[in-house]
C-alpha cells in the first residue's frame, strides 16, 4: 500500500498528533492527500515536504497552504527543523484547544 493509502491506513486506526506528507509520492501525491487529510483531521497540523522550493512558478509553502496545509518545508532540510516546526504547531493547536 505505497504513499497516501498507507497514510490514511495508519492515521484511521491510531490517533496521531501531526501529519508529514510529501508532495511528491506514489498514487495519491500531496495535492490530492492534503485536502483530504485536512477533511479527515481538520485539527491536526499538516506538513508538507518537497524537493523542490518552487512548483510551476509559485513557492512550495502558497501551494501546500492553499491546498490545507500548516506550512512546508523544502528538502534538504535538517531534523531539527522538522522537529521545530512540527513543536511550534502542536504548541498552537494546544493553544487553541
Amino acid at each position: 500500500m505505497p504513499g497516501a493509502a498507507a497514510g490514511f491506513d495508519v492515521a484511521s486506526r491510531i490517533q496521531i498528533d501531526a501529519i508529514v506528507t510529501d508532495m511528491n509520492m506514489p498514487g495519491t501525491n500531496g495535492a490530492q492527500f492534503i485536502p483530504e487529510a485536512r477533511l479527515a483531521w481538520p485539527d491536526t497540523p499538516i506538513i508538507a515536504i518537497s524537493g523542490q522550493s518552487i512548483v510551476d512558478g509559485r513557492p512550495l509553502k502558497e501551494i501546500a497552504c492553499s491546498l490545507g496545509a500548516n506550512t512546508a518545508i523544502s528538502k534538504p532540510f535538517r531534523v531539527r527543523q522538522l522537529v521545530e516546526t512540527l513543536e511550534a504547531l502542536l504548541s498552537e493547536r494546544k493553544a487553541r484547544e
